[in-house]
Parts: C-alpha cells; structure tokens; sequence
C-alpha cells in the first residue's frame, strides 16, 4: 500500500512538472505552492532505514527538485514551500537555484496576538468591559493564530452555554477567555515538557529573601528590559536555587513564572533521557527552541544535579556511554545561546550543589545562585498557615505553637504534617460514630499532636 501511494504521488509530481512546462511556455504567470514540504520532498538519508523506501523516497526528492531547477527564471513562476520540519527537507532543494531562500515564520508577539485576536472576535458579541489587549499579554503565550481562533470558538461556547443555564445576555467575559485557555494548549508546547497550573506567591510560606532575590533575577530581565537597556546591561541569564530537599525550590520557580504571566517550561531528568541514541540531546535543543518561540519563558531544570551533574564525579568517569557528558555538552552549547534569545530566563534547582560541574555556574550561565534554606519559626507559622486556609480548624490549634514545636522541619515536611493532622480528624470522627461528612468537623490540636508524633516516628 506504501509503495502504490508512493507511486501516485511520483506520477502526480511528473504531471505538475509537464503542466508547469505547458505554463512556461505559453508566458502564463505561475505560483507554486507546496504544503508540508517535508512529506514532499524528505530528505533522502534520513526518510528511513527500510530498502522499501529508498527508491520511491530518492525517486519523488529528485522529481521536486528537477520540478523547481525547471520553472522560468524571467520572473512569471514563484514557487513557495511551507513546512514545519526544516531540517528533514532534502538538502539538494535548498541550494541555490532551487529554494534560494528560506523565512523563518515566528509566533507572534503580544501586539501581534492581541491584533490577531482582534480580528477573530470581529464578530463576536464581547463584554464592552473586556480587555483583549490584556488577554493576549497574559493568556496567550506561545499561542499561534490558529491557537488564538481556537481560543475565541472555545470562550464562545462557554459564553453560549453560560446563556443557556441563565448566566448573561450571552457576550464572551473575560471568565470565559480564562476557562478557554485552560483547555486550549499552544500547540508549539504540546509536545514539550510543561508543567501544571503555576503558584502564586501567596502559596510560597515564608522564604522571603529567597522570594526578594528571584523577583529581582527573574522579573526583571522580562519585566524591565528596557530600563536595563538603558543603564547598559542585562540581566541575569540563569538562576540556580540550591537547598535542602522539601524546601519549596519547585514552588518558588513555579510562583515566579506566575507573578511574570510568562510561560513555564519544565525540564527533568525523566523528561530528558532516552534509550535511543542523541534523543536527549535532542530534546534539550527542542525545548530551549521552544522557550524561545514562546517568550516570555522561564525554563525550569529540576533536580540538575541528576540531570547533568558534573565531569568530575567518579560515577560520570565510570560512565561507559556517556549520555551525561553529551547532555551537558548540549545544555552548556544552549545556555550561551540563550544570551541571544530575549524572553527566556532559566531557573535551576538542586540540593547538592557540589555535584553541579563548574562551567554551569559561570557568568554568563547559572550566574545569580540563590539559598534556599529551611524555615525559620517565623516562616514555619507562615507555612502552616498557608497549608490550613482551607481546614476547618478548632480553637486549640495554635500555629504559632505548631511552628515553635517543628523546629528543623523543610516546607514540604510541614504540608505533609498538615495532611496527616485532617487524617487523624478523620479516623477520630469514624472510631466516635460520626458522620465524616458533618460539617461540624475540624481539625483539633490533639490531631497535630498526632500527626507530629507519627513524623518523628518515621524519622
């Protein structure tokens, strides 16, 4: 079956070629236009491995390409190719002669989103309140023209839907825009790593020079380029928060890229290495490409001691194949890159900084390193109480006399004393016959005490 549609696509192609000769030579004005070039004209040692496919593969590649060398050079035939995989066109099709040139065609910007957004819901009816300049400057990273119809047809429906159950005269809400976006995925980012709803600040208990620091880091070559354009400078390229495990390092990253409004980016170990040969080093260059097309982007490498680690270690010297060299080799290549690419600020976090090799840590790379230490008391009190506003809590709960008694506990190790503090409400409503869906309810002191008795056993 492969081998009758290759050929019918060969005898398609030397049919165009005859009636573009028919064209030419009765002077008429010819434009060529070829989508998904890549499927056209695939390049002939990377189309794949199987013999099958060699001779129709080779046969259709130099059939294009004698298509193209052939038209008129006297200005009447243009021929325009399109494609979203440059890199598996045959070579021989971008020489000169042939294609002589290729335009990158980038995502727009946030003029261009809200213009383009602008356009769509011409013919909409919208809220006379609703902003769409702020839509496509807090929405719509990343989002093609494509993504942002899909974005408008999705706000529509709800809008409609709301109508329908009697919420509104029907015109599309701001509300509606934000629901749509939850659903409508920029299409560049859905073969990428990216990570979950972001946090806010408000979630981040504590830490508050760490906080003080990453704003600078972070919001400022995004939000303030201009200013330090003006003073003569850049800001700082990379982040690296190293710390203890548990101490809010992934939250703090994530609650950044919130108070941006930029797209978040996650990149891990488990996301990065492969079985197959050059896949990760693959999929670092793609995901750095990625946050560029989508900027503004932080771009979050976890636990980066594991994913890169350092040339040093014993445990990369023993390495036989040496996928962790290759990787960093990548990601060292693509963080100098990264100087040339506007919007795109990356963010790591380890907590055994010794491993991380030297060469990351330069200027210029990971230069801005931030401590992210355990809670003080103070801090402890504010993560308690983040992790509690949701808890129906009785009056013997006293976090400030929580947070003095879970001295040495991480961030993480406090949340997880909160979960177990409403366990033990719970087993204590069903060992007294209550009903566990009585609103009455609430996590009493004797449940943390539990819970912090329980920790302590497990440590």
């Amino acid at each position: 079956m492969r081998d009758a549609f290759s050929r019918a696509r060969l005898l398609a192609l030397r049919e165009l070629r005859r009636e573009c000769a028919a064209a030419g030579a009765a002077r008429l004005p010819i434009v060529l236009f070829a989508d998904e070039l890549d499927a056209l004209c695939e390049a002939r040692d990377g189309g794949g491995s199987a013999r099958v496919r060699a001779a129709p593969l080779g046969a259709r590649s130099a059939c294009v390409c004698a298509l193209v060398e052939q038209l008129p050079v006297d200005g009447s035939c243009l021929f325009i190719g399109a494609t979203n995989r440059l890199h598996a066109l045959e070579p021989a099709l971008l020489r000169s002669g042939r294609i002589d040139c290729a335009l990158p065609v980038a995502l727009g910007t946030a003029d261009e989103r809200e213009a383009v957004l602008c356009a769509v819901a011409r013919g909409m009816a919208l809220d006379p309140a609703l902003p769409l300049a702020h839509v496509a400057r807090t929405l719509c990273h990343g989002y093609s023209q494509a993504d942002c119809a899909a974005l408008c047809r999705g706000a529509a429906m709800l809008a409609l839907r709301r109508a329908a159950d009697g919420d509104g005269d029907g015109r599309v809400r701001a509300a509606d825009f934000e629901r749509a976006a939850a659903r409508v995925q920029p299409t560049v980012l859905r073969a990428t790593a990216r990570a979950g709803a972001h946090a806010g600040w408000a979630e981040v208990g504590g830490q508050e020079a760490a906080k003080l620091q990453l704003r600078r880091a972070v919001e400022w070559p995004l939000n303030r380029a201009r200013a330090l354009a003006r003073l003569g400078v850049r800001g700082a390229r990379g982040v690296l928060l190293h710390g203890p495990p548990g101490s809010s390092k992934t939250l703090l990253a994530r609650a950044v890229a919130a108070s941006v409004g930029c797209t978040f980016l996650h990149l891990s170990g488990a996301t990065v290495y492969s079985p197959y040969v050059g896949e990760a080093e693959a999929t670092v260059r793609a995901t750095f490409q990625t946050a560029a097309a989508c900027a503004p982007t932080v771009l979050f490498l976890d636990e980066l001691d594991a994913l890169v680690g350092s040339r040093g270690t014993a445990a990369r010297a023993s390495s036989s194949d040496g996928v962790q060299s290759r990787v960093l080799s990548t990601l060292l290549t693509e963080l100098d890159g990264v100087e040339r690419a506007d919007g795109v600020v990356l963010v790591g976090a380890t907590n055994r900084i010794d491993l991380i090799d030297s060469a990351l840590l330069r200027p210029g790379r990971l230069d801005t390193l931030i401590q992210v230490g355990h809670p003080s008391e103070r801090d402890r009190a504010e993560v308690l109480r983040v992790h509690t506003a949701r808890m129906p809590l009785a009056p013997s709960v006293g976090l400030l006399d929580l947070a003095a008694r879970t001295e040495g506990q991480s961030a993480a190790a406090l949340a997880q004393l909160c979960v177990q503090a409403a366990l033990c409400a719970l087993r204590r409503a069903s060992d007294a016959g209550h009903s566990l869906d009585d609103d009455a309810l609430e996590v009493a002191g004797e449940d943390f005490d539990k819970a912090l008795t329980l920790a302590r056993a497990q440590t």
